[in-house]
């Protein structure tokens, strides 16, 4: 979950690249902006005490999306 600077909600976000330490780029899968983030407005979802923000419509990035609270191995290789 990502801050979006415009509103100050957060909304789903995948992180795309490190810019720096302290900075990211990434996508907002709900809307499909890819936007620049401060690392520090970066929160994992049982973090937040308030409900995230969605999208009412499905778009290429939300379509085929699953959730789990299993953590994945780390790939081999």
């Amino acid at each position: 979950m990502a801050k979006y600077w415009e509103d100050g909600q957060f909304y789903r976000f995948k992180v795309l690249n490190h810019l720096s330490p302290a900075v990211v780029v990434g996508i907002f899968l709900d809307y499909g902006n890819t936007e620049e983030v401060n690392i520090n407005d970066i929160k994992p979802i049982h973090m937040l005490t308030h409900q995230p923000q969605y999208s009412e419509y499905e778009g290429e990035y939300s379509q085929g999306l699953c959730f789990s609270e299993t953590k994945l191995p780390k790939s081999v290789g």
